[in-house]
């Protein structure tokens, strides 16, 4: 009976010592909310509540002439009207850069603007999304902040 006694305190006692050591340990949980800094490598938006705005550009930028010209400048909203629909998952709309081109696709001279409807999906680490405009090419960010 001693014996089974002294196997029982030494088991409660790694219980004990486990549970203490694993309430420590920290579980990080993706963040799934949309506001942040979103890069995909030629330009930065950052998003905070139902818009995201363009933050930077950098030197790579296709539209590199639109900026030059006024057309488009840091500041401006990028994605307006973002609301969710689902998990995971907003809608909105997106700036589109209106432009001309040549037969090789050159882009010869920018004609205007205009918004388009998107969805956003975000991934299920929260750390990229991607956003679809119809009749355009999806478009992924990677979280920057």
């Amino acid at each position: 009976m001693k014996d089974q006694f002294k196997f029982f305190m030494k088991f409660v006692a790694i219980l004990i010592i486990g549970f203490s050591s694993a309430s420590c340990s920290t579980i990080e949980l993706p963040n799934t909310s949309l506001d942040g800094v979103w890069s995909r490598g030629d330009i930065v938006i950052t998003a905070t509540g139902n818009n995201a705005v363009l933050t930077q550009i950098n030197p790579n930028y296709r539209h590199l002439e639109a900026v030059n010209i006024g057309m488009i400048s840091i500041g401006d909203q990028q994605i307006r009207n973002i609301r969710k629909t689902g998990n995971l998952v907003w809608a909105g709309e997106i700036g589109i850069i209106h432009y001309d081109t040549n037969s090789s696709g050159k882009i010869t001279s920018y004609t205007g603007q205009s918004w388009a409807d998107c969805i956003i999906v975000m991934s299920e680490n929260g750390k990229t999304i991607q956003v679809t405009a119809e009749g355009y090419n999806p478009v992924n960010y990677t979280r920057v902040q």
